[in-house]
């Protein structure tokens, strides 16, 4: 596939526009001003390595960054033309797509222009030449004619699905299994709420489901625990305003591949209206009420938590990592599996197979907002290869992750893959577990990373785990516990084990207390002890998107990122040549035994500047830096923006710190303890 070198200049929105279905438009003049208006903006011109395939027009920056993927389905006019306002005569090359999720043709299409200055007048024709060919043979395969239901050659269904990918970016790309026939890939879905809410979501699904297992499915996608799955239903949302639901055997790829636009549409989870059902209720899968009976250990260790605390666990395992500071790479990972194991031990077959679901929508999430940053992409490529190695321990266990998030999790591997894979273009970019081997596809760059992760795990001992354990479990709040009849079965709930390791650092046994019973822990007190009250007309609440805590005064209507007993302080450090001293975490366990996110002083070095200055303490938050706030910041961030300070330089931290009056000291101690996550 022929490259050309090109000088990308940007885009620009091109309004007042008509165009027509099938009917090549003429453009020129508003390309022309489009243009004039990118070279007015003077942003920076990217050096990028143009080239066409049958799906796309592709342009890799050559210095890194965030590639251009233009779906050639979606280009509805090309232009190349000679600029003489430049010092010298440049050959430009521009092209007009219709938006991502916009049509093309109708009245309320957008469409974008994009810009591009070519070395030569024989690479600005063999770049045109390419892209119009290119665009005759998709107009020329045209969209299915029929359902793949009804096709027999695999080969047609890859016509038709070729033709959908086309008109895709990479992110909703399908992907055919020539041996079953099956079209695996993401859609948009929308979820209609009882509280009248619409949420949207990617959810990667496959052509052969359908029916109580397709609202099942999207039931534990959009976390609805609680419904009654034979008043729900998939509806099918056209952008024309005609609505249409789903029959029982209908598919929404199936469904998809047949519209004349693969921008026309969404899918909508829906509550059906009073009255009607859908499916009669045996078709509702019976396992997700049952208790769970598996056996865990299989699965190594447990981490006992508490429900409540799932998703905040979740958080600071997976969306807080980044792999630049931890010692052992696959921690997430191996956390994550102990969890999956106390799930699967305490809780039902629907509550395991939420939390994967959890798991593997936050690990996609993070691969596909890093699709530029090499080394976490290794760093979950690893993380994620592992988690899906533990599914196959326990058959129980792989059944649900197969029904749940096998899909998604193996198309992030995939994604994460072909984006590292545009990184070989220049190998300094590459983290160096990639840069030392020899690859060049996707295949061969997985069995390189599938053989790094090996000799990672290869390399766990049982104090390594042990660590892990220690860590997470120093961080997190210790479940309520509540007596067990002596003859109840372990998996109806109640007390989460305690945790002792076997000499097999990646098996654990479960053991109860000496006496046979397990103990009781005393309820917690209401308020910290030696400390003012909160006031009544405060209370603290969670952000939703920081995930940190707030404050907010209910007569003042006063919002406050901390707590109003504790006092705010400024303190000026000078960056010596051992650095500042301090060490932070990013999260706190709380004299009440909760785990509250954000920037906190978890050491100081001592004769360090943090140190010398006095006014800091271990368990202070750090709010912001030289004006910079820090709220919502993961810990890797705020290290990397600490870093940024040169030495000699002067920064400035906005601290709160709690008061010092305290009744036990055993509650000062439990109240400043850190984890490094």
């Amino acid at each position: 596939m022929a490259d050309w070198s090109v000088q990308y200049f940007g885009k620009q929105a091109i309004t007042g526009v008509e165009i027509v279905k099938n009917k090549t438009p003429d453009l020129r003049e508003a390309v022309i001003q489009a243009c004039k208006d990118i070279r007015k903006s003077k942003s920076d011109h990217i050096n990028m390595k143009l080239s066409m395939n049958q799906e796309a027009l592709v342009g890799l920056p050559e210095e890194g960054g965030a590639p251009l993927y233009q779906p050639v389905g979606k280009i509805v006019y090309i232009l190349s033309y000679a600029d003489q306002s430049f010092v010298k005569k440049s050959h430009m090359f521009s092209f007009v797509s219709s938006d991502e999720d916009s049509t093309t043709g109708d009245s309320w299409s957008t469409y974008t222009c994009y810009m591009f200055k070519c070395k030569n007048d024989s690479d600005i024709k063999n770049i045109e030449f390419a892209a119009q060919h290119t665009m005759m043979q998709f107009k020329g395969r045209g969209r299915p004619v029929m359902s793949i239901n009804e096709m027999n050659d695999v080969s047609e269904i890859d016509s038709a699905v070729a033709w959908w990918n086309a008109c895709k970016i990479e992110r909703y790309q399908l992907n055919v299994n020539s041996k079953t026939k099956v079209v695996t890939g993401v859609l948009k879905f929308q979820c209609n709420t009882d509280a009248d809410q619409t949420i949207s979501k990617i959810v990667r699904i496959t052509s052969d489901i359908c029916g109580a297992e397709l609202v099942q499915l999207l039931a534990d996608k959009f976390n609805l625990t609680d419904i009654n799955h034979i008043e729900w239903a998939v509806f099918v949302i056209k952008k024309t305003g005609e609505p249409g639901i789903l029959d029982e055997e209908e598919n929404p790829i199936v469904n998809a591949l047949q519209w004349k636009d693969p921008s026309e549409g969404e899918f909508m989870l829906k509550k059906l209206p009073k009255g009607l059902q859908r499916v009669a209720p045996e078709a509702v899968v019976k396992s997700s009420v049952q208790p769970s009976s598996h056996s865990v250990r299989a699965l190594g260790p447990v981490l006992p938590y508490s429900p409540e605390q799932e998703d905040l666990l979740l958080s600071v395992m997976i969306k807080r990592q980044s792999g630049s500071s931890l010692g052992f790479k696959l921690t997430p990972s191996y956390l994550l599996q102990m969890c999956i194991a106390y799930c699967v031990v305490h809780q039902t077959d629907r509550d395991t197979r939420r939390l994967v679901n959890k798991i593997s929508e936050s690990i996609v999430k993070m691969i596909d907002d890093n699709l530029t940053e090499a080394e976490i992409l290794l760093f979950w490529t690893c993380n994620t290869l592992k988690l899906i190695k533990c599914f196959g321990l326990q058959q129980d266990l792989y059944d649900i992750y197969c029904e749940t998030a096998r899909s998604e999790l193996e198309g992030g591997v995939e994604l994460a893959l072909k984006s590292l894979l545009m990184f070989k273009e220049d190998p300094s970019t590459l983290p160096a577990p990639l840069s030392k081997e020899k690859w060049s596809t996707v295949p061969e760059l997985r069995q390189v990373i599938t053989n790094y992760c090996d000799g990672l795990e290869a390399s766990m001992t049982k104090e390594n785990l042990q660590d892990v354990v220690d860590r997470i479990t120093a961080a997190m709040p210790t479940p309520q516990r509540t007596p067990r009849p002596k003859n109840a079965s372990r998996d109806l709930g109640g007390a989460p084990p305690k945790l002792q390791l076997d000499d097999d650092p990646n098996t654990s046994t479960l053991v109860d207390g000496e006496d046979g019973n397990e103990e009781l822990e005393s309820p917690l007190p209401a308020e910290r002890p030696g400390i003012d009250p909160l006031p009544e007309e405060w209370e603290e609440l969670v952000d939703q998107e920081t995930k940190h805590r707030f404050f907010a005064n209910h007569i003042t209507r006063q919002t406050s990122w901390t707590d109003p007993r504790d006092k705010l302080i400024t303190v000026t450090l000078s960056k010596g040549s051992t650095g500042l001293g301090l060490g932070i975490s990013g999260a706190k366990r709380t004299w009440d035994d909760r785990l509250i996110l954000g920037i906190f002083v978890s050491s100081l070095v001592p004769n360090s500047a943090a140190a010398m200055e006095g006014t800091l303490r271990e368990g202070d938050e750090i709010l912001e830096v030289n004006g910079h706030s820090l709220i919502g910041v993961s810990r890797e961030g705020a290290i990397d923006f600490l870093k940024q300070v040169k030495g000699g330089d002067s920064v400035v931290l906005l601290v709160s710190q709690e008061p010092e009056t305290w009744t036990n000291p055993a509650n000062e101690k439990a109240a400043l303890r850190h984890t490094a996550l």
